[in-house]
């Protein structure tokens, strides 16, 4: 999309269309929606157009396109507990609507992102990047060997190569066992968050989401909203 270009959002007759416009026009003499439904928008649009679907587990727990905190271009990815309850992992998955095949890429590229702690990010005791194949298995990777979650924003760069020296698990329902990892369809990417049971809301954002192979950019969560 062209830089001067950028998404807009109106309210019609009852419906909500989403269309591109120059940047004078964005919300000119125009009051901007209610960020419920504004979110509603986003995410509709980001399945549609992205071929991405935001989900996050357990009840409590929230993923959303996000347009006010954002590292560049017109949204980051804003992920919250919003309750307390019993448990202390949350997940928030950034699932591919079609499988995307990288095992060309798993020695050689990357998972590149920007993190920013947000509200109570210090009741975070652990974030870890997880990726995932059509049949669940996961490979997953701390955060803290490769960037320092902070008030400000920080650059992460992992090598997909770190996903594959660990041992990737499934979960059988009882407990995780050992699975192969197939790289030929990587069904999404997961971020796994464990917290204190602090105050509420506790929130982080992610930003500029990308898989690279050297200068190539193998896919871009965010290629839709720049």
């Amino acid at each position: 999309m062209n830089k001067k270009t950028r998404l807009i959002i109106f309210y019609v007759a009852g419906s909500f269309l989403v269309s591109y416009a120059s940047l004078e026009a964005i919300y000119k003499d125009k009051k901007e929606l209610p960020l419920k439904e504004e979110h509603l928008i986003l995410n509709k649009f980001g399945a549609q157009v992205s071929g991405i679907r935001l989900s996050s587990y357990p009840e409590g727990s929230k993923i959303i396109w996000h347009k006010k905190v954002k590292h560049q271009g017109e949204v980051s990815l804003n992920m919250s507990i919003e309750t307390n309850n019993s448990q202390s992992r949350y997940y928030y998955d950034i699932n591919f609507l079609s499988p995307l095949d990288l095992s060309s890429y798993n020695d050689t590229g990357n998972l590149g992102f920007w993190v920013k702690g947000g509200k109570n990010f210090p009741f975070i005791e652990s974030l870890d990047i997880c990726f995932k194949d059509t049949s669940g298995t996961q490979l997953i990777v701390p955060l803290s060997e490769f960037a320092e979650l902070g008030d400000r924003w920080q650059g992460a760069s992992l090598p997909l190569s770190e996903f594959t020296n660990r041992e990737s698990r499934f979960w059988n329902g009882k407990k995780w066992v050992p699975e192969d990892f197939d790289w030929e369809n990587v069904s999404g990417i997961v971020y796994v968050l464990m917290a204190n049971q602090g105050l509420i809301p506790i929130e982080i954002f992610i930003d500029d989401l990308k898989i690279v192979n050297g200068n190539d950019t193998i896919y871009d969560v965010f290629s839709h909203f720049e």
